[in-house]
């Protein structure tokens, strides 16, 4: 709905992508003493579950479902198997992307997430309309948002919509 119009869409298939369910049953987890919540694996900072020699990693741990999210716990894992010092991931601090059309990243705090967590909040919107690169692609339909923290300006979160902002989540 735009100045009071609305407008319809019609189409044959539409794609819902609302999260990752756990296939962790029938595994023999609970015989050996795995602690699971909801069929996802409970892990520490380490990866380690309740068993001390089992460690896990991925979309079953029930964290951010996403590949370098498990590579980044499969290096915390190997430290933490081979003795070295490890330190906790700050899964707010991952960057989330969506390969698609149009590609969506973000990375840190919501704006709502943020006022949730105390901090006076402002925010910017930016559309890509007047970004050179953008119009000289063509591809000029979107728009990026900064959360940030209001006396410091500290930088609290990212988001975007548009071409090759996965590339620019960095």
């Amino acid at each position: 709905s735009q100045n009071g119009q609305t407008e319809t869409l019609k189409a044959e298939k539409a794609l819902i992508s609302i999260g990752v369910a756990p296939n962790s049953d029938n595994m023999g987890l609970e015989a050996v003493g795995v602690k699971t919540e909801r069929g996802f694996i409970q892990i520490n900072d380490k990866m380690q579950t309740s068993v001390p020699n089992i460690y896990a990693i991925g979309d079953v741990t029930g964290k951010l479902a996403l590949a370098h999210v498990a590579s980044a716990q499969g290096l915390v894992a190997a430290d933490a198997i081979a003795g070295h010092e490890t330190r906790a991931l700050n899964y707010v601090n991952m960057p989330r992307c969506t390969f698609y059309y149009p590609e969506v990243a973000s990375v840190g705090l919501t704006e709502a997430q943020a006022r949730e967590k105390g901090y006076d909040v402002k925010a910017g919107k930016f559309p890509f309309l007047p970004n050179g690169k953008a119009v000289g692609l063509a591809e000029n339909v979107g728009f990026i948002k900064i959360v940030a923290e209001k006396k410091y300006n500290e930088v609290l979160g990212v988001h975007m919509v548009g071409p090759h902002v996965t590339e620019l989540v960095a």
